[in-house]
């Protein structure tokens, strides 16, 4: 697996800005939501305590999702599972204003199941 699809998996993503991850079982198609079954979202214990907090943000809204991903691929079709954490940020404009009163979540991954294929299958020629 590359290391720049590493990085956007531990940035997190967007419903926007889904990111491209190989199957771990065609290695050619790519995962991404099963459209019949969503992301399913819910607020931790702790984020649903804060909001009593005078001084409550909606940026303090976090929880954990798990859902189901499928490989592009006609011929694999793969489904893997994903559990991870995500919470709320700003929208903010190209020019990085916020946008008014927007939120969107960031679902950062924590499993996939089956294992996503970090290294190679083989190790390279020659180790130094």
């Amino acid at each position: 697996m590359e290391v720049e699809v590493l990085k956007t998996l531990a940035r997190g993503w967007t419903d926007d800005t889904w990111p491209m991850i190989p199957c771990p079982s065609c290695s050619r198609g790519e995962l991404g939501p099963h459209h019949q079954h969503p992301l399913a979202q819910e607020e931790s214990w702790e984020s649903r305590d804060w909001r009593k907090h005078d001084f409550w943000e909606p940026e303090w809204i976090h929880g954990q999702f798990h859902g189901a991903l499928v490989c592009g691929r006609a011929q694999c079709r793969e489904y893997v599972a994903v559990t991870g954490n995500w919470k709320l940020i700003e929208q903010r404009d190209d020019e990085n204003r916020w946008d008014g009163d927007s939120f969107y979540p960031l679902f950062t991954p924590r499993f996939f199941l089956p294992a996503l294929k970090l290294l190679p299958a083989a190790p390279p020629d020659a180790v130094t």
